[in-house]
């Protein structure tokens, strides 16, 4: 999370680590044992020069250079591929019906210059004010479920709902259609509108505008070519991130047969197809009403110093609701998105290719892994995303919780993967060498330097043969978790950005999926559990207390032997932390171990932090009438130290604190009844003293010390 503090200030967390980490060099010293962590303080010059480098994106001066980008790159892969169903990518060599398509709306000529308009940090572990779990303090991110003042606004099933819950008790207010949406997935709130992101029809995304005043009414609608990956709102101004594909109008073939002769005749077709293309057979359009116009002008489009695909990643921004959509775009196939208030960043993965003819640009390094590229962009105010850097690290990274921006430099960890046997790039070594085939992790530090982000700091090595299973930076301080047998859980000090340094580590079997601050010293972990030969076999919380980073401590968890899996590891929407009562809730799915499954299991599980240990409140379950919660016959879960057996759901077995002390009772749980799987909850947070309860057909509300049921509404 970005602040304010100034880096050379050291925090309270940064203070501890320093005298801890004296303590660890003393100690460490004696015993002849250390663990290294490579910087580029210790790099040769020639690898300081290449790691990290990729060319910035530069803009085209028009839509003839563009045109004869796309040409070109799509040539290429028409020449290259020998399967056309896969080989050239979605973009190109599809079937016939694509270039039906194109005939269904006829698109406007493209302008070089003119910007698209109308046709004719919540700080990390604190909950949100719009009822989302969200990254980074004051940047809301879009979500199937908002909360504006006392109502909450959903979208279900084509629809869109407004609720109250003035008086602790909900009512429905109105709701309103959301014509051409096949699917609505998810909204963001602007003012007295909402912004909802659904699908429409043909592989086309559909930005539908509701006014939120008095009764909910469609204002405006907006068919787009592509999908939308993701959405963010700060301040007012809504950004989205957009991949279409490219060349979608162009009339290309597939061979009649496998036969040389039937595949060279399809080759040579679909090369004379693109010769003869136009800038409006490549770009997205806009579809408003029955008129058509490109997304964006030519001269808002950029490109990567290497190929990257052909798709279209497209960067919107919306200022004042659709009429004031504009953006910016980048020739590359889809990305990860990260944003703060000051930046927003992408990530796309993939595998270098050769070198382009420009010798305008800077090269990478050679690789033969993945790498992923990261562009940065100002999203200050309403002006349109501005691009500022760019660069390249070696591995792939997980999620959004991979990226943090931190005093202006981007921290970023990745799981690198490699075929041959790779030399430990600093000359003060690595932690363990990469074996040949092998996998390890690491966490990179970026900083701005004109347009290029580049390398300043690195801790590599973590997790030989494993791979990064969650991520969360918390100030100063790095967790990084992988897996393969075990669970690794190691603390990062990023403390000084060009000397970062693994302090400690704690292996557990199993792993978290997702990790969350809940308060100073705590660390929250939600995933699987699993035994010390690496198989899974049911759901886990694990409360760690980080308060010393040399040696992390699990000191409690909850375990389940139900064939369930908490929805919070795909989808960390699917969260809820309610600080002002220690409390966590988590939905939860039925899920498959072991060919053993549950799949009507569905609810939200309600678990209180008292002290050093997960105590189970209660389970809240949505069913054919209403919702639900019932008392179990006993205890439902054990607390226990790390180390200590864990009993599952039903056996009665009393809960063993952090200090070995038998926990509270559990008190009122939850109930196990027959239900409709369709109506699992997807979304769960707390409105004053009400847990509110979301899934696609009912809203329930519940209160927060006994989860006591006080009404509920359906649609």
């Amino acid at each position: 999370m970005a602040t304010d503090v100034d880096p050379r200030t050291p925090t309270r967390r940064s203070r501890r680590l320093t005298r801890a980490l004296a303590a660890r060099s003393a100690v460490t010293a004696v015993a002849g044992v250390a663990i290294a962590a490579s910087t580029l303080s210790g790099c040769s010059k020639q690898y300081r020069d290449s790691i990290g480098l990729v060319a910035e994106l530069r803009p085209y001066r028009g839509c003839d250079q563009l045109l004869d980008d796309l040409r070109s790159f799509g040539q290429e892969r028409v020449r290259s591929t020998t399967d056309f169903d896969t080989g050239v990518g979605e973009s190109l060599v599809q079937t016939d019906r694509v270039a039906g398509r194109a005939a269904s709306a006829a698109p406007q000529p493209m302008d070089a210059g003119t910007v698209a308009g109308p046709a004719v940090e919540d700080a990390p572990g604190e909950a949100s004010s719009t009822g989302t779990n969200n990254q980074e303090a004051d940047v809301d991110e879009a979500d199937m479920v908002k909360v504006v003042g006392d109502r909450v606004v959903t979208v279900s099933r084509g629809r869109l709902v407004v609720l109250s819950m003035a008086g602790g008790s909900p009512a429905l207010i109105g709701s309103v259609d959301l014509p051409g949406t096949t699917s609505a997935g998810t909204l963001l709130v602007q003012g007295d509108r909402a912004i909802v992101i659904g699908q429409g029809d043909d592989a086309r995304s559909r930005l539908t505008e509701v006014s939120l005043h008095g009764d909910p009414a469609v204002s405006k609608s907006l068919e787009v070519d592509g999908t939308v990956l993701d959405g963010r709102e700060h301040d007012g101004t809504i950004r989205l991130v957009m991949s279409s594909e490219l060349g979608g109008r162009i009339p290309v073939v597939q061979p009649g047969s496998d036969t040389s002769a039937s595949l060279d005749q399809a080759r040579r077709a679909n090369l004379d197809a693109i010769r003869r293309s136009t800038i409006e057979d490549w770009m997205p359009q806009v579809h408003d009403g029955g008129k058509s116009r490109p997304l964006l002008p030519c001269d808002r489009m950029m490109r990567p110093a290497e190929a990257s695909g052909l798709g279209l990643l497209s960067i919107l921004s919306m200022a004042d609701g659709l009429d004031s959509l504009t953006g910016t775009a980048i020739v590359a196939d889809t990305g990860i998105t990260y944003a703060s208030t000051t930046g927003l960043y992408v990530a796309t993965s993939g595998w270098p290719t050769a070198d382009r003819d420009d010798t305008e640009t800077p090269r990478t390094p050679p690789t033969d892994g993945p790498v992923t590229d990261i562009h940065r962009f100002a999203i200050t105010g309403d002006a349109p995303a501005a691009y500022e850097a760019s660069g390249r690290i070696e591995g792939s990274i997980l999620n959004q919780y991979s990226m943090s921006e931190s005093h202006g430099r981007l921290r970023v960890a990745t799981t690198r993967r490699s075929s041959a046997t790779a030399a430990c790039p600093s000359e003060r070594g690595c932690i363990e060498p990469m074996r040949a085939g092998g996998t390890d992790s690491q966490v990179v530090i970026l900083e701005r330097d004109g347009t290029s982000l580049k390398e300043i700091g690195r801790v590599d090595g973590l997790g030989k043969g494993e791979q990064i299973k969650a991520v969360r930076y918390v100030g100063d301080t790095a967790y990084v978790v992988t897996f393969r047998q075990t669970d690794p859980l190691y603390v990062l000090d990023l403390s000084a950005p060009t000397a970062p340094r693994l302090v400690g580590e704690l292996k557990l079997p199993g792993f978290s999926q997702y990790l969350h601050p809940v308060g100073d010293d705590l660390l929250l972990g939600v995933g699987v559990d699993g035994d010390d030969d690496g198989q899974t076999d049911g759901a886990k919380v694990s409360l760690f207390d980080v308060s010393d980073p040399l040696h992390p401590v699990e000191a409690s968890k909850w375990t389940s032997r139900a064939q369930f899996e908490f929805m919070t590891g795909y989808d960390p929407h699917a969260f809820h932390w309610d600080a002002s009562r220690s409390t966590v809730l988590l939905p939860y799915l039925g899920a498959c171990f072991e060919n053993d499954c549950e799949e009507e299991a569905s609810g939200v599980l309600v678990v209180r932090i008292e002290g050093r240990s997960l105590t189970e409140i209660g389970r809240i379950r949505h069913h054919g009438t209403g919702s639900t919660v019932e008392p179990p016959s006993g205890p439902a879960t054990t607390t226990t130290v790390a180390g200590e057996s864990t009993a599952g759901i039903g056996e009665s077995t009393a809960g063993i604190g952090a200090d070995g002390v038998a926990a509270p009772d559990p008190g009122v749980a939850a109930p196990v009844v027959p239900l409709d799987p369709l109506a699992r909850i997807e979304r769960v947070f707390v409105m004053g003293d009400r847990i509110v309860t979301v899934s696609d057909e009912m809203l329930a509300a519940h209160t927060v010390d006994d989860l006591q049921l006080v009404g509920s509404v359906r649609w």
